[in-house]
């Protein structure tokens, strides 16, 4: 059965708190981390990110439109 838009984003931010666990960093490094943002690490990069593939992670494409979208309205 399909889950809700709240389930579905509850299960991002629990895996990013998850990743962030076993990692021993902030949600928001692992957040920036899986967006590649040049102001983490490499190796904390390719930490986040090997672990992400082993958890199966994947974004919410709908969270990243919406993201989109909201940065345009800021910006005009």
């Amino acid at each position: 059965h399909l889950l809700s838009r709240r389930q579905r984003q509850m299960c991002i931010r629990d895996s990013i708190k998850e990743m962030a666990r076993q990692l021993n960093l902030a949600p928001s490094t692992i957040s920036r981390a899986l967006a590649n943002k040049k102001d983490i690490s490499l190796s904390t990069r390719k930490a986040v990110q090997a672990l992400a593939k082993k958890l199966h992670y994947r974004p919410n494409p709908i969270a990243i439109i919406l993201k989109q979208q909201h940065t345009k309205r800021a910006s005009a």
